[in-house]
């Protein structure tokens, strides 16, 4: 297979988010010293290999270019390879990428890709930023000519590297508005060093700008990428609350559930004051963004600005090293949090200022002790906060994030370590304490938690829910504490039929299900302070489908800008809700997630293939699969669509020229803003579309349910079909986040006994295209002719086609239709009395004897909610079509020909 030469990472769903994330930017580098203005070393000035796998001392420095894959680290964002440049020392590390082109969104060498916390070397790291760069006004960023070191640093110095380059549109924008002249060619001349002295966690950064073009209003600043997977935005004043209002000092991300902060401080105070366009970009997507005031530049001028970039294990380590190297007087405060004397690590300590805003964040360490450097003012207070989100992945504490576009080195230790018992732990269950006045020894005494320990009978994967009993005791403000996930006391996803879930003391409702083959289980449970809750059960299932897999052709996890679990999370949740096939479709990447799934046990009980979302702003978004990785390119080989203005029938070839012969192109969400259908203004009845360089007839599968829409997405699909456009129709949660519709909304593909469609692409592609699908929210539906499977299939002249509908107690359907070339024509009601063993909820025959050549599909409603496994969702199923040729000479369209520009 051949892959494109670049991949972007985009959150982009609409041409204004693609206006507003304009602003990020990039830069370039090359191994053995300075580079020459193309990229080429002119060797004079190389400089001599430096050891950038050693951990250094207190009091040193050192910068140098990446020689050996030891010297990176991990984290869900992690992209550093050899060539790259590393600065470090003995409390924080950082990757700038070489000259070469970047796995995320941008293009440009000479960015800053990779920070985290300096840690032990069994640690695989934590890095959540996916890049950094400065912003020169909008739609504007830094196209690297070189990147060096200038000083390699050492004991007593620091380590310092320069990216030069010029002023370039970023081609995201220009490429999702499809305009290439939107953001004006302007000479500008771009010098930024990066400085790490000794034992700072805080890369400072100066940029100089000449502006070379007519004098204009330019807003510069910084824009960062982060993994929204894996934290979080706080800002002084506002804490976790979204939008406006925070003070103009600093903004940073802190993680959910591990110890790892970033941020952008300023030189002052007040360097960020705010503007609209960073307002914008906090809503739309996982953006850091630390903009100045606007200001006038003339020919000619050049203007400087300073700030620092940190990285540490808590908030309040980079706000202590932010008030010292402003000089402003501190206090030192802290204390230890224990419950029945032992220490808890993980507790999140919300430092708040005297009018009770939050202004940082501490994370007490394994022994239970946490600590901050605040202003010498009255009125601190600290709040305790040991509840987590209540959600719980079945892997060990503090288990690595794994890095889909890390180097070999890093991916292998995080997978080496990923299910070892590690001392890390994260507070959970311990609900909130405080606020208490804080001192050197700061009270905050929690309520210990107790725990659910749950067992399977059969130790398979399985979902657990938690309900309050009678709503959630605690009323907790955002800003300073995380909501409840979904709204439920707890999850807990387990990976081999066995977990433990710490909670707060309280009554709940507990459910266990394992996706739509299983029945699923609701029992009271009383958790008391310290004691173990043990719950031990059986699931039955409900039904078999023999000869047919399950499975989700559209969800998403980190590789996704907007994917809100990692990549292991992201495997076991499928597991657990019972999809047999995981497709990875993220967006712009080609992600592997085939090591992780063994690596995690997961193998036993179903696979995953290789795929991406291909998704410009205008032309709809389209997955593409099975794919293979390919571990040298950007991105693993994801589809840099903005950089070519082509059509959309040129796209849909180039796709499938890059992808090679064993790739199937899927139309997502197809009718409205976001998909092909409503790109290219599909008639209501499927004749035709008036926008003919938004269509392309040159797809496979089409999607008829995404998480939970079905109306429109099927109707337009069955009037295609009326009209000779066949594809393969499938349903996909298109998940983004732990649920989202995992596992309730799914695609029955018939496969044959054998399922060598689980582990070889090519069986896949076949049966795939084969058309034997059931797109379905809750219900099965089997149709055979003659005994044999009939989904998607063609037959010559009359047939009686059998139909069952199965489905678990919890998943009741109303009625059956028959639609012929989608109108229905026959309507049974499902009765009571129909129901019989192995979930059988209705069976019964329909004669096919249409007049002409037709299409059939058969749809199963329910209107009663699929409580307890999916409240909130109602039953529908839908099969492929199965088509009569009554003559036996070609099947033939009963709309006509589809018309391309009618």
């Amino acid at each position: 297979m051949t892959t494109p030469d670049r991949a972007l990472r985009p959150s982009l769903l609409s041409p204004t988010a693609a206006l507003l994330l304009a602003a990020c930017a990039g830069a370039g580098s090359k191994p053995g010293g300075a580079p020459d203005a193309d990229g080429g070393d002119d060797g004079e000035d190389a400089l001599p290999d430096v050891d950038l796998v050693s951990k250094l001392p207190e009091g040193e420095a050192r910068a140098g270019v990446v020689t050996d894959e030891r010297a990176l680290f991990g984290g869900t964002a992690a992209s550093g390879r050899v060539g790259d440049l590393k600065l470090y020392n003995h409390v924080a590390r950082f990757v700038i990428s070489g000259m070469r082109p970047g796995d995320y969104y941008i293009r440009h060498g000479g960015v800053l890709i990779d920070a985290d916390a300096e840690r032990p070397e069994a640690e695989a790291g934590r890095d959540l930023l996916d890049e950094h760069s400065p912003m020169l006004g909008l739609g504007r960023i830094v196209e690297a000519t070189a990147v060096e070191v200038l000083d390699a640093g050492g004991p007593g110095r620091a380590a310092v590297v320069q990216v030069r380059g010029v002023g370039a549109p970023f081609e995201l924008l220009t490429g999702a508005t499809e305009s290439p002249d939107f953001v004006p060619d302007i000479d500008v001349e771009v010098v930024t060093t990066y400085t790490l002295e000794p034992d700072s966690p805080l890369l400072q950064i100066e940029t100089t700008l000449t502006w070379n073009g007519s004098p204009q209003p330019v807003q510069v600043g910084d824009l960062a990428l982060y993994g929204i997977e894996a934290g979080q935005i706080f800002g002084p004043g506002v804490g976790f609350a979204e939008g406006s209002g925070r003070d103009p000092g600093w903004v940073a991300v802190v993680a959910h559930d591990a110890d790892v902060a970033v941020g952008i401080f300023g030189e002052g105070e007040a360097d960020f004051p705010g503007s609209p366009i960073e307002a914008l970009l906090g809503d739309i997507g996982p953006v850091l963004a630390a903009l100045r005031p606007s200001l006038t530049l003339s020919t000619g001028q050049q203007h400087s600005w300073r700030r620092s970039i940190g990285v540490a294990r808590d908030l309040a380590t980079l706000t202590g090293a932010w008030f010292t190297a402003r000089g402003v007087a501190t206090t030192p405060v802290g204390g230890v949090v224990e419950v029945s004397g032992a220490p808890v690590e993980g507790v999140r300590v919300i430092l708040q200022d005297d009018a009770v805003r939050p202004a940082t964040l501490a994370l007490t360490g394994p022994d239970g002790r946490w600590s901050a450097q605040l202003p010498a003012t009255a009125g601190w207070t600290a709040l305790g906060d040991g509840r987590g989100d209540g959600r719980s992945v079945d892997l060990p504490a503090g288990a690595p994030w794994y890095p889909p576009h890390g180097a070999a080195f890093t991916q292998q230790l995080a997978l080496d370590t990923l299910l070892l018992p590690r001392a890390t732990a994260w507070a959970e269950g311990l609900g909130l304490a405080g606020p208490a006045p804080v001192s050197a020894e700061t009270p905050l005494n929690f309520v210990g938690p107790g725990r659910l320990v749950v067992e399977l009978g059969d130790g398979r994967p399985a979902v657990v829910r938690v309900d309050f009993a009678a709503g959630d005791p605690v009323v907790a403000d955002s800003t300073r504490v995380r909501p409840r996930a979904d709204g439920r006391a707890g999850w807990l996803y387990l990976r081999d039929g066995a977990g433990v879930l710490p909670l707060e003391p309280g009554d709940y409702l507990v459910t266990v299900h394992r996706g739509l083959r299983w029945e699923a289980e609701t029992l009271p449970v009383r958790v008391e302070s310290g004691v173990d809750t043990p719950l031990s059960l059986s699931l039955e299932q409900a039904f078999e489908t023999p000869g047919l897999i399950a499975i989700d052709p559209h969800s998403h996890a980190s590789p996704s800008p907007d994917g809100r679990v990692e990549m292991a999370e992201r495997l076991v949740t499928s597991a657990a809700h019972g999809v047999d096939l995981h497709i990875g479709t993220d967006h712009e990447h080609v992600a592997d997630y085939r090591p992780l799934l063994a690596a995690l046990g997961l193998d036993r009980f179903g696979a995953t293939v290789p795929a991406t979302e291909v998704s410009p702003v205008l032309k709809g978004h389209t997955n593409v699969w099975p794919l293979e990785v390919d571990p040298a390119a950007q991105g693993g080989g994801g589809l840099r669509w903005w950089e070519v203005d082509i059509d959309t029938d040129t796209l849909y070839a180039a796709i499938h020229e890059a992808y090679g012969a064993g790739a199937m192109l899927q139309v997502n969400h197809p009718s409205g803003g976001a998909g092909m259908f409503g790109a290219a203004d599909l008639r209501p009845d499927g004749s035709a579309v008036t926008a003919p360089s938004r269509w392309s007839s040159n797809f496979e599968l089409v999607e008829v349910l995404n998480d939970g829409s079905w109306v429109d997405y099927s109707s337009d699909f069955l009037g295609l079909v009326n009209h000779g456009v066949l594809a393969v129709p499938v349903g996909v949660s298109d998940s983004h986040g732990h649920e989202s519709g995992m596992g309730a909304n799914l695609t029955w593909l018939y496969t044959g006994e054998d399922h060598a469609a689980l582990t070889d692409l090519a069986a896949l592609k076949a049966a795939t295209l084969a058309g034997g699908t059931v797109p379905a929210l809750g219900p099965y539906l089997d149709l055979r002719v003659g005994g044999a499977w009939a989904a998607g299939q063609r037959f010559t002249g009359p047939q009686a086609l059998d139909v069952q509908v199965r489905a678990a107690r919890w998943c009741r359907v109303d009625r059956v239709q028959l639609l012929r070339d989608g109108v229905v024509v026959d309507e049974r009601a499902v009765l009571p009395e129909d129901a019989g063993a192995g979930g059988l909820l209705w069976s019964g025959r329909f004669e096919l004897e249409p007049e002409d050549d037709a299409s059939y599909v058969i749809m199963a409603h329910g209107s009663a909610d699929m409580s307890p496994a999916y409240p909130g969702k109602r039953p529908w199923a839908m099969s492929a079509p199965l088509f009569i040729d009554l003559d036996g000479d070609g099947w033939s369209p009963p709309g006509g020909a589809f018309t391309v520009g009618g």
